[in-house]
């Protein structure tokens, strides 16, 4: 009987042998992933702060060039705590300042938000106040409250005098907060990207209006989020103040904004809370903003000098 032929691709050996050593190559960079991930993400991470999307210890670098004269690349960090900077000790907060993506500023660098020119004003007056920033981009007031209870309950030695709270503007328009993935969250890895990317110029989104009049019902619920907010407020030992916000807005977001805003002037009238109407005392121009609703560096400017101006007897 003959014997059976083994017939082999003439190129077979040749075709093996790269996609072995691709194989290997992957399986090693997945063993160091998986050692990089364990070592410095936290994914088994027992503390509070780690399950919420904080971005903390991070740094991502802005090009801001696209958005208003002046603008350039610039490093926005925040710091081991949530909150937007460098970082300093809790225990040194006098003012903490509680809003969506007019507090936060995401493309102002930090020296440019209203934060750091009402520091600068305070100091210029003799006053030695540290103003932090806890804005996060999208985050109306459901967000506010659950901050106090999965945030800033969770900071050692944060006793604040002043809480205050520049809200009604995420609630007028239909702009909500990106919840990023439990990646994100909890990758090492990630975070080193983001680290390294390349700036890319941004272009101002427009913000579509929510469609029609806030009704009564959502108009009641934002005025029991701020009496809560207040509560909250008091019973970390500091004092609540309310901004009410100014645009330079589109006629329907202007409208829906004005409801929400003679709303936080209800409350505060009602539970004799100190509330800062910027609504109505602070003339905006166009080039305060650099889309309809976040501040320029010049409106910044204008913003914090004006609520320096305000509490400056208080702090």
């Amino acid at each position: 009987m003959r014997p059976l032929l083994h017939l082999t691709h003439p190129g077979a050996t040749g075709y093996n042998a790269p996609m072995r050593t691709i194989s290997a190559v992957l399986a090693v960079l997945l063993v160091l992933a998986v050692i990089v991930e364990l070592s410095f993400g936290t994914w088994f991470s027992k503390d509070p702060l780690d399950q919420s999307d904080l971005g903390r210890n991070s740094a991502v670098t802005v090009a801001a060039a696209a958005l208003y004269p002046g603008g350039q690349d610039f490093t926005y960090r925040r710091d081991a705590w949530g909150f937007r900077g460098i970082g300093r000790d809790p225990a040194s907060i006098t003012i903490l300042t509680v809003g969506g993506g007019t507090t936060d500023q995401h493309y102002l660098p930090d020296d440019q938000t209203w934060q750091s020119v009402m520091e600068r004003d305070f100091r210029a007056a003799g006053v030695d106040a540290v103003v932090a920033n806890a804005g996060i981009d999208g985050e109306a007031t459901l967000g506010h409250v659950r901050a106090f209870e999965d945030w800033f309950s969770h900071v050692p030695g944060l006793k604040p005098r002043f809480v205050l709270f520049s809200v009604g503007l995420d609630e007028s328009t239909n702009v909500v907060r990106d919840e990023s993935s439990v990646v994100r969250r909890h990758s090492a890895l990630l975070r080193m990207v983001e680290r390294l990317s390349e700036p890319k110029p941004v272009e101002a989104q427009p913000v579509e209006p929510s469609e029609g009049r806030p009704n009564r019902a959502s108009i009641a619920g934002y005025k029991e989020r701020l009496t809560r907010l207040a509560q909250l407020a008091h019973a970390m030992g500091a004092v609540p103040v309310f901004v009410v916000q100014g645009v330079w807005a589109d006629e329907l977001t202007a409208r829906r904004l004005a409801d929400f805003n003679h709303a936080t002037r209800d409350v505060c009238k009602e539970a004799g809370l100190l509330c800062l109407d910027m609504a109505r005392e602070v003339t905006f121009e166009a080039g305060d903003f650099y889309d309809h609703l976040h501040n320029s560096p010049q409106g910044a400017e204008k913003v914090g000098r004006w609520l320096a101006g305000k509490l400056a007897g208080l702090v």
